[in-house]
């Protein structure tokens, strides 16, 4: 699909997304925060997820998947582990925050997220069951010392408590971009 095309979808997303806000939960809130950052991306010829970690009432990092663009370390354009990399480099390593995110997180970022150790709670605004890890998964895709990990660390994944015309939004600035 064209960029020009891919930025259109990206705009209706956000009408959309600004017809729905009026009344959201507070969880409502945060997804359609990522969502903005999600369609961020996308404008600027990126990939529609967006993540933020919040601690309490403070949104402490944000970050859209920037695509790769052909670099060498393109796994930093993952939303999630672009923001696990922000939160390090604040030095906000020791509160335990919460991660809120439009896409499930790929077997990437779930490891990239396991292995910091630096994020208490996992929220998702959409399921992404083909390369997801968790939520989708009836057996984790994850190695076996991944999924004891997971099973270590007190790190829960929960699908966010959304309106489904908002959990669609979340999916739809992902896949129809990308002609799927």
């Amino acid at each position: 699909m064209k960029p020009l095309q891919q930025q259109e979808i990206a705009r209706q997303i956000e009408g959309q997304l600004n017809a729905l806000e009026s009344g959201f939960s507070e969880e409502e809130v945060m997804i359609g925060k990522a969502l903005r950052i999600a369609i961020n991306a996308v404008l600027e010829g990126g990939h529609g997820v967006g993540a933020i970690i919040k601690s309490g009432s403070e949104t402490l990092v944000t970050a859209g998947n920037t695509g790769s663009n052909g670099r060498p370390d393109a796994f930093i354009a993952h939303a999630e582990i672009s923001a696990l990399v922000k939160l390090n480099e604040a030095g906000l390593r020791d509160d335990r925050p919460k991660m809120f995110t439009t896409l499930e997180p790929c077997g990437m970022c779930t490891r990239a997220i396991l292995i910091a150790n630096s994020i208490s709670e996992i929220i998702v605004g959409a399921l992404e069951p083909r390369s997801a890890s968790i939520l989708s998964q009836r057996e984790p895709l994850l190695e076996p010392r991944f999924a004891e990990m997971l099973s270590d660390r007190e790190i829960s994944f929960r699908k966010a408590e959304v309106r489904p015309e908002l959990r669609q939004l979340c999916s739809d600035i992902f896949f129809r971009p990308r002609g799927q």
